[in-house]
């Protein structure tokens, strides 16, 4: 009982890690993709070379 109690906790723990690290990549690359498309509509409506230092 408790050698699966142990199995069944390690495997809750890595699906647990793994699903939150999954989250934290999806999270960060699409607050990047919309990061570039707010820097490239900054840089063609506002003075380019202003907003090239962004």
């Amino acid at each position: 009982m408790n050698y699966f109690y142990n199995f069944y906790g390690f495997w809750s723990d890595i699906v647990f890690w793994w699903s939150l690290a999954v989250d934290i990549c999806f999270v960060v690359t699409i607050s990047g993709f919309w990061r570039g498309v707010l820097r490239f509509i900054l840089r063609l409506v506002v003075v380019p070379p202003y907003f090239v230092t962004l």
